[in-house]
């Protein structure tokens, strides 16, 4: 005839809070995305067993790992790239929780950028610089040639004591009538043999002060 008082008892599931993370491609070649590190950027956390729940496993049963963990996802990366790991928690009462993050990999090496194109404009501050400073190319002839070397330093000092040899004034109808004939026929005479001539006799002669 005995009373029997049953009580039901809750146990919360754990839970991790973490992001997603960004290393480079050389942290990953050199071994510094342990688990332990990617550990370290994230928290777990029962109500039960108080929080925060260190990574590891632990006496009373509860854990904070990676089990799909592998340092050579990392190590033998060649580029960069993406790695997912699972990271998991488990309380005393064997309730688990996995939350998956991103892993990002980032090459950062600096790439040499071949410049594009020709010089066109260029001032006396970069005359002496390489080409892929802004100069000129090695073989350019306004660096190979004498003519054209001198004429171009007697170029700059017209510039900078605002000493012109010649002055043309272009209203706006002749700059778009300058954009239209560089269109049909290219820059200079990269496109049709004689075009520079003919710029120069169309939008020149015309405007010279």
């Amino acid at each position: 005839g005995a009373t029997i008082i049953l009580y039901a008892t809750w146990d919360d599931c754990p839970w991790i809070y973490a992001t997603n993370l960004y290393y480079t491609l050389e942290q990953a070649q050199n071994g510094l995305i342990t688990a332990d590190e990617i550990l370290s950027h994230a928290t777990a956390e029962d109500r039960e067993d108080g929080s925060p729940i260190a990574p590891g496993v632990h006496d009373n049963g509860t854990s904070f790992t990676i089990p799909d963990y592998a340092e050579t996802d990392f190590t033998q990366l060649k580029h960069e790239g993406t790695v997912t790991e699972n990271l998991t928690v488990v309380d005393s009462a064997g309730s688990a929780y996995t939350k998956q993050i991103i892993v990002y990999i980032v090459d950062t090496t600096p790439l040499e950028i071949e410049p594009e194109g020709h010089t066109r404009f260029i001032t006396r501050n970069y005359y002496d610089k390489g080409y892929e400073y802004g100069g000129l190319e090695d073989n350019s002839i306004w660096k190979t040639n004498q003519e054209y070397r001198e004429t171009l330093l007697k170029a700059f000092d017209n510039m900078e004591n605002n000493t012109p040899i010649q002055t043309f004034v272009f209203s706006q109808e002749d700059i778009r009538a300058m954009k239209t004939y560089i269109e049909e026929h290219g820059i200079g005479n990269c496109k049709e043999t004689g075009a520079l001539q003919g710029f120069y006799e169309c939008f020149m002669l015309p405007n010279r002060q």
